[in-house]
């Protein structure tokens, strides 16, 4: 299939909404585009957005730079129903997957060279009308919804050997509003709404077999995965009645909260958690029929809108960087993408890179710090800080997410640890992983000659 690069050498001005710390800018506005928006940040604070241009029939990719956004087209001669889903793997490579309803294809599609590439992961008609995916560390991991008579199933699908493997989560009863993710013990996860229950469920794959279980009553739900392993999720109640929020316990359970500062009729919710535990629920608001968001800071929940307009925020997606998170979303009055950033100060400071300063970690805190040197050569050393004593692995794997080296395992106490790696790899981009009981941590490294 032939790919079309569009680059955009310049940077359209802010609009500023006026509501709040939310400022909002368009991002495309050439013809009807940015419905089935999806949005994911990279290490460097960047957006990178997946939508659909209605006008030409096509899905599109769009990144910020830094300076100006880039734009690319995915896939040409499609329709698109439902949503588009994006995700970065750890070396901010996104992948895109989507539901074409001239072909009845799940289409998968990723960026190699200067060139988008597609493949087909399963076919039928309604095949990923609600689809997720995660990429995280460094390969496609996907739920999608496959109907069944007047209702609808839950698969996953992912890539083993090069081809595509695909089972059956729940075979009827539920899969719609489905979020994937991958958690720090590398098990799939998916939480999604079941319709027979009018609840949201979440599903985890340990050895190879899947277990569910209820969350809370809810619909049009969202999760993140925040510090520690805790699973956030966002469930607006049925029949519009109230939003909930719902955090997973140590001990496998869930904490439920009614959120007592919505405002309107909330569905089709967005959640995410920045760098200080903030949680920021956004929904589309249907009272109004403009985007909203409510925010947790210090045990109180606050609200305020972030867009205000005719059916503006249906559909969105939302991301993090830092402290600082991000909604696209579609402006249905005037059929353009939008993006709104989140600025908790007077002015607008640029988001500092995960890796481009390590820092020093608080003493009795796990940490994981840039390797010395990088990039590396000869050889590099590893650092990290543990809590308490634990038995850890450090490894390090390429950008197929092969192990390709064991850089240090077995017990080690309390406190800061420093390990030289003498270096044999090859010349390119590596992601090194610590686990330590519960505690995961990743981070990059580049090797040269």
């Amino acid at each position: 299939m032939k790919m079309v690069s569009i680059i955009g050498a310049f940077l359209l001005a802010l609009a500023v909404t006026g509501w709040a710390r939310w400022e909002s800018e368009t991002v495309r506005s050439a013809g009807d585009v940015g419905d089935g928006c999806s949005l994911a940040v990279d290490r460097w604070g960047r957006p990178h957005i997946s939508y659909v241009d209605k006008t030409n029939g096509s899905v599109n990719y769009a990144v910020y730079t830094g300076s100006t956004w880039d734009f690319w087209t995915i896939a040409e001669d499609v329709e698109v129903a439902g949503n588009t889903a994006l995700a970065l793997d750890a070396f901010d490579k996104p992948y895109v997957v989507f539901q074409d309803n001239k072909t009845d294809e799940l289409t998968y599609a990723y960026l190699s060279g200067p060139l988008w590439n597609t493949e087909t992961i399963d076919s039928g008609s309604g095949y990923g009308a609600y689809v997720s995916i995660s990429a995280w560390p460094t390969g496609p991991h996907i739920a999608y919804t496959r109907p069944v008579g007047m209702n609808v199933g839950l698969k996953y699908a992912y890539r083993e050997g090069g081809n595509w493997q695909t089972e059956t989560v729940v075979s009827s009863g539920g899969g719609m509003f489905n979020s994937l993710f991958i958690d720090n013990d590398n098990n799939p996860n998916v939480v999604y709404w079941n319709n027979g229950t009018m609840s949201v469920r979440h599903a985890v794959r340990k050895s190879g077999e899947w277990s569910i279980d209820d969350i809370a009553e809810g619909i049009d739900c969202d999760t993140y995965l925040g510090p520690n392993n805790k699973v956030h999720v966002s469930l607006p109640k049925p029949n519009n009645d109230g939003l909930n929020y719902a955090v997973s316990t140590s001990g496998g359970s869930w904490s439920i909260e009614n959120v007592k500062a919505y405002k309107g009729a909330p569905a089709f919710s967005q959640i995410c958690v920045n760098a200080a535990g903030n949680v920021f629920i956004s929904y589309f608001n249907f009272d109004n029929h403009d985007l909203r968001v409510v925010i947790k800071k210090g045990g109180t929940w606050t609200h305020e809108v972030v867009a205000n307009s005719a059916y503006v925020g249906l559909p969105h997606s939302s991301g993090v960087s830092g402290s600082r998170p991000m909604i696209a979303y579609y402006h249905g009055d005037k059929q353009d993408l939008m993006l709104a950033r989140y600025d908790p100060t007077s002015g607008i400071e640029p988001p500092i890179p995960a890796d481009r300063h390590p820092g020093e970690a608080k003493p009795g805190t796990f940490a994981l710090f840039q390797n010395v040197p990088n990039p590396a050569s000869a050889s590099t050393t590893f650092s990290f800080e543990l809590p308490e004593g634990a038995n850890i692995t450090l490894g390090l794997f390429d950008a197929a997410g092969r192990k390709v080296a064991a850089v240090a395992e077995g017990y080690f106490a309390a406190g800061r640890h420093n390990v030289t790696f003498r270096n044999r790899l090859a010349p390119g981009v590596y992601v090194y992983r610590l686990q330590a009981g519960a505690n995961t941590a990743l981070k990059r490294m580049v090797v040269t000659k």
